[in-house]
């Protein structure tokens, strides 16, 4: 909820829906860059929806090539995580098909 003074809420936003998760694990990451303007589609949908038949276009992926702290942090507890007071995880959205001029960005209900 944001509050503009501790009397009055003047709106509310669902966090969840800017992180980025996945089942087996128990750490949810939310950006603090551009990459929460990633549009979201899913195959799953019987319908074309926003992002049009041929589905998602992109997807995330540790950057595990280029920022070695990822690698780093991808083998530290979560105990050992909370504990850092610096930038450590960087995640990559790269194209999983051609993408056409024009076409918007998307990805597949923001899973990595």
């Amino acid at each position: 909820i944001f509050e503009r003074d501790a009397d009055k809420t003047t709106g509310k936003q669902l966090l969840l829906n800017y992180c980025l998760g996945h089942g087996d694990s128990k750490v949810l990451l939310c950006p603090l860059t551009n990459a929460i303007l990633v549009n979201h589609c899913s195959t799953r949908r019987s319908w074309e929806g926003e992002c049009g038949k041929d589905g998602p276009n992109a997807a995330y992926r540790w950057a595990t090539d280029f920022d070695p702290m990822t690698s780093e942090w991808l083998n530290m507890t979560l105990e050992e995580i909370s504990k850092k007071d610096s930038r450590g995880l960087t995640l990559a959205l790269y194209a999983t098909r051609d993408i056409r001029p024009g076409e918007e960005v998307s990805d597949f209900c923001a899973c990595f």
